[in-house]
């Protein structure tokens, strides 16, 4: 290589020569030394043969030989190369061959024999030996050395796929090879086996053996689907064809003609197609629709969707056949594909190819039905309005017309706005035929609404005309009464109204209008039974009933002067259950005019439920009541009235009176009258001195055996000033009986029930604590009432009036000792005193046990004085019981503000002189709280006088006594000095108060 390199081509071929001789089996030396004598080919050829003979590589040794054999031949020694080509073909047979048989064509030989020779007899070149024979075959080629050949080849290991498939070709080409069969079915599975183009041979030979043997069409036709899956070409689709025809299969036939049309396109394709459809159906099977482009198609489809078959597929076909048959013909199929798609459900569709056939015809019935129906499916008014139109329009029956024209005009009338136009359809419907119903019907009442009174009538006279039942006769007769009173016809009204009611006795319009022309005319004798019968007639409305009898009572009434017959008409309508009302009281003041009381209290009974104001419901509650009571005489019949009247005003006295008059039963007495007492007792709060009310509450209070409040209102009747020999003598006989002595203690409780609501506070706790003080500082003293000793009541022996005062000491709580004397400067007066830490009672000379109201009356006032310290307040003003007050706390050291009193400075020295250190002490707490709470010691005043007002009611019973002394005046007397006093009004109200 450095020779190479440095230019001396010599030097290096010496030695590679060299290297060659050692190792001829040296594969780089012999290549390079064989491309350096490349100008010597023999030389280079020799290097290379001898180096292929030393290797153990077979393909590069088959190379060498290739390499070395084609030197050879550029050198011109053929043999040698032919030599060296056929040395490889062992080792790659099918390259050697080729280039062998290339070699020995080259020699030049002109005879069979040569070219025999040239060819030689192995295996891999009897496919070329056979070749030869077979084109020497009429210039002495051997026909068995041929088949030898051929079958040498056939039987060649490691034969290439062209030497094969040519070698099955050459059995089935040459014909003295094909006689063999089991050799012919060899080649065809060898062609079969290599695929492709080879395959699509052997399966055109197998078809072509069977079609020519004629023994088997099935056969054929089964080989030569298997042709066409391998080469789906127009001429086997054809071959395909004819077979499956030949062997009557029609599966195979359609499937072939439908690959013969997809290889193909435009009208052939879709031709070829629709004959695939065609072999179906005349097999019976179902073949799908053609999407076709080309009249073929369009009527092949038609074809497949006969009548009767599937709506869908045969609207379809019909549908595509525009340009297959003509423009008259098309139309017809849309007639016949709107039909369809009716039965399919497409309506849109339908409605669409009917239009397109009425814009083609006009005329043509079918199409105009078949709009009329599609739209009935699309609820389309006004196409099924139009349509019907057409309908009716090219009909020649006028009763069938008539239908067609109502039916557009009721379409219109009531599912558009078109009211115009439908008037008209009607109108024509009923021009055609005057016995369509609701044409008419329609058509009459817009006339008739538009009050157009000659077209009106022009309408009844001709439906009379073919009218027959005699409901609408009468009816038609009726409307013609009517539009002839407005048209002013007064007497072609009655006549018409004569034969209404000839037909219907008791018409209610006839009976109406009849009535309505008296009234017009002034007949009012005429018009008065007509509105009366007209209101019983059940078959009229409700309101029209009840406005006819309100119009006969109104002329029975006003005109002729017949409150009988009025209240007839009245009476009629209540017991039907058609009065308002308005009517029940115009039936309860014509029942109280007639005096038919049983009407007047049934309808008054019924008008105090119904009336929406209490006002009303209570006067006619009143009202029956006193019918019942008055006129009937029978108050236990009232029971209703009297009812709802205290139901309403549970305490009208007039109620309440019949309820304590009349028998009625226990438990609606007892009801009724403890609900009207306590609504007593309420309002009397209001007006205590209501004598009237405070009456009938005694009056109840009797009924109800309550003696208590009896005695209590017997006593306020007594201070209004209604005295009377048996009311006092009622109260002492009730004194008597009521327990008038106390039984038991009132504890501090039941003392502050008993007390004025406003007398609580701060000030009465301090009195308790000062009432000594007080008494000592403002009185009344033993001395100031002028007893002593000598008038004190001592306890031993148990006097009698001792022992009543004890009583009262002992229920207001006194549990200590107490001083009883009589005397004092009024004879039945009573005076609370305190002494020390002793109660005492100075009693008027007049008192004796057993005690009387009056006297028990003074005496629990005073007990309850004492046991709240207040004694003093009964005989002092206001501003000197403030004073008092003022004065304590200021001493014990709580000050207050003297507000101006003028005695103050005076009771302030008192209280200063009189005043205990006990009781400093003691009331220290009440007095800060006093000064404390701003609470008004001069306003307490008045409310704690009130409490023992109070208690000295509840123990006399009777409150005349109370008052009388209150005001200190006889109890005769004291009715106008009551209203003026709040103080009394204040103590009745108590008295009266419920509980």
């Amino acid at each position: 290589l450095r020779a190479l390199a440095a230019g001396d081509q010599a030097g290096a071929r010496n030695r590679l020569a060299a290297l060659h001789e050692q190792a001829p089996g040296d594969l780089v030396v012999a290549v390079s030394l064989a491309e350096l004598l490349a100008a010597e080919p023999a030389a280079a050829a020799a290097v290379l043969a001898r180096s292929a003979r030393e290797i153990d590589d077979g393909d590069m040794a088959a190379s060498l030989r290739f390499e070395a054999g084609l030197y050879y031949w550029r050198a011109g020694d053929r043999d040698s190369a032919i030599a060296e080509i056929a040395a490889a073909r062992d080792v790659v047979p099918g390259a050697a061959n080729a280039l062998l048989t290339w070699a020995r064509r080259g020699v030049g030989a002109s005879s069979l024999d040569a070219r025999r020779d040239a060819i030689g007899d192995g295996p891999h070149e009897a496919l070329e030996r056979f070749g030869l024979e077979v084109a020497w075959q009429n210039e002495g080629g051997d026909v068995d050395a041929a088949l030898h050949a051929l079958a040498n080849a056939e039987r060649a290991q490691g034969s290439s796929d062209d030497r094969i498939v040519a070698a099955a070709l050459g059995r089935l080409i040459y014909e003295p090879a094909s006689g063999d069969p089991e050799a012919r079915e060899q080649a065809l599975e060898a062609l079969e086996a290599r695929g492709g183009d080879a395959t699509v041979v052997a399966r055109a030979e197998r078809f072509r053996a069977y079609r020519d043997a004629g023994h088997d069409p099935p056969g054929a036709a089964a080989l030569a689907r298997l042709w066409a899956d391998v080469e789906p070409a127009p001429h086997v689709a054809l071959e395909w064809i004819g077979a499956a025809y030949g062997a009557h299969d029609r599966e195979g036939e359609i499937q072939a003609r439908m690959l013969l049309a997809d290889l193909d396109t435009g009208p052939t394709s879709e031709a070829i197609r629709a004959s695939a459809a065609a072999v179906t159906m005349l097999a019976g099977g179902v073949y799908q629709p053609i999407e076709a482009s080309y009249p073929a198609g369009r009527l092949m489809n038609l074809e497949l969707a006969p009548p009767g078959s599937d709506p869908r597929r045969r609207a379809a076909a019909l549908h595509g056949l525009e340009g297959a048959l003509g423009d008259d013909a098309y139309v017809d199929a849309l007639l016949l594909a709107g039909y369809s798609d009716l039965a399919n459900g497409s309506a849109q569709s339908a409605l669409d190819a009917f239009k397109s056939v009425v814009d083609a015809r006009p005329d043509d019935l079918g199409g105009w039905e078949g709009v009329r129906a599609a739209a009935v499916l699309l609820d389309q008014p006004v196409e099924i309005a139009l349509a019907s139109a057409q309908l009716g329009a090219l009909s020649r029956d006028d009763a069938r017309g008539a239908q067609f024209w109502e039916e557009a005009g009721l379409m219109l009338l009531e599912r558009t706005d078109a009211h115009e136009d439908a008037e008209i359809a009607l109108d024509r419907a009923f021009s055609r035929d005057a016995r369509t119903g609701r044409a008419f019907d329609k058509l009459f009442r817009r006339v008739r609404g538009r009050n157009d009174n000659d077209r009106l009538l022009n309408l009844i006279e001709r439906r009379l005309e073919v009218a027959e039942d005699e409901t609408e006769i009468s009816k038609l007769f009726w409307e013609r009464a009517r539009v002839m009173q407005k048209k002013g016809d007064s007497d072609g009204a009655l006549a018409a109204l004569e034969n209404v009611t000839m037909l219907e006795p008791d018409h209610v319009g006839a009976l109406a209008l009849a009535g309505t022309i008296c009234i017009q005319k002034g007949d009012f004798a005429g018009a008065a039974p007509l509105m009366a019968r007209l209101s019983q007639n059940k078959d009229a409305p409700k309101q029209e009933r009840l406005v006819s009898g309100v119009t006969a009572c109104d002329l029975y009434e006003n005109k002729l002067n017949q409150p009988e017959k009025a209240l007839e008409v009245l009476v009629a309508l209540h017991k039907a259950g058609l009065t308002t009302m308005p009517v029940r009281e115009r039936l309860a003041r014509a029942a109280a005019r007639t005096g038919a009381w049983t009407e007047a209290t049934g309808m008054l009974e019924q008008l105090m439920n119904e009336r929406t104001e209490r006002e009303g419901r209570v006067e006619a509650a009143r009202l029956a009541m006193a019918i019942w009571r008055d006129k009937v005489r029978e108050p236990t019949h009232a029971r209703a009235a009297v009812k709802k009247l205290l139901d309403e005003v549970p305490d009208d006295p007039e109620g309440l009176e019949l309820v304590l008059q009349t028998s009625f039963d226990d438990s609606f007495r007892s009801s009724f009258l403890a609900r009207g007492k306590q609504r007593l007792l309420d309002s009397l709060q209001a007006d205590p001195t209501d004598s009237d009310r405070v009456a009938l509450l005694a009056r109840i209070a009797a009924a109800q055996g309550d003696l208590q409040l009896r005695q209590a209102t017997l006593g306020v009747l007594v201070a209004l000033g209604k005295p009377d020999r048996g009311l006092s003598d009622e109260l002492l006989s009730l004194d008597q009986k009521i327990l008038s002595r106390p039984q038991s203690v009132l504890d501090a409780r039941a003392l502050a029930d008993i007390a004025d609501p406003h007398d609580n506070g701060a000030v009465p706790r301090l009195f308790v604590h000062i009432a000594e003080t007080v008494s000592l500082v403002l009185g009344p003293s033993l001395e100031s009432l002028g007893v002593g000793r000598k008038q004190r009541v001592d306890a031993k022996g148990g006097p009698p009036l001792r022992l009543a005062v004890a009583e009262w000491m002992g229920a207001l709580g006194f549990d200590v000792e107490f001083e009883l004397y009589v005397g004092g400067p009024q004879p039945r007066g009573v005076q609370g005193v305190v002494v020390g830490e002793v109660p005492a009672l100075v009693i008027g000379s007049e008192i004796t046990a057993p005690l009387d109201p009056g006297a028990r009356s003074a005496i629990a006032r005073e007990v309850f004085a004492l046991r709240r310290g207040i004694s003093s307040l009964r005989t002092r003003d206001d501003a000197a019981i403030a004073s008092a007050v003022i004065a304590v706390c200021n001493e014990i050291g709580a000050p207050m503000q003297n507000p101006g009193y003028a005695v103050y400075a005076e009771v302030s020295r008192a209280v200063h002189k009189e005043i205990s250190r006990k009781v400093k002490k003691n009331a220290q707490g009440a007095a800060a709280e006093v000064a404390q709470s701003g609470q008004d010691p001069k306003g307490w005043a008045a409310f704690a006088r009130r409490s023992a007002d109070r208690m000295a009611a509840l123990a006399a019973g009777d409150v005349s006594h109370v008052v009388a002394d209150m005001l200190n005046l006889p109890r005769h007397q004291l009715a106008a000095a009551i209203r003026e006093s709040d103080r009394a009004l204040s103590l009745l109200r108590f008295v009266l108060s419920p509980g």
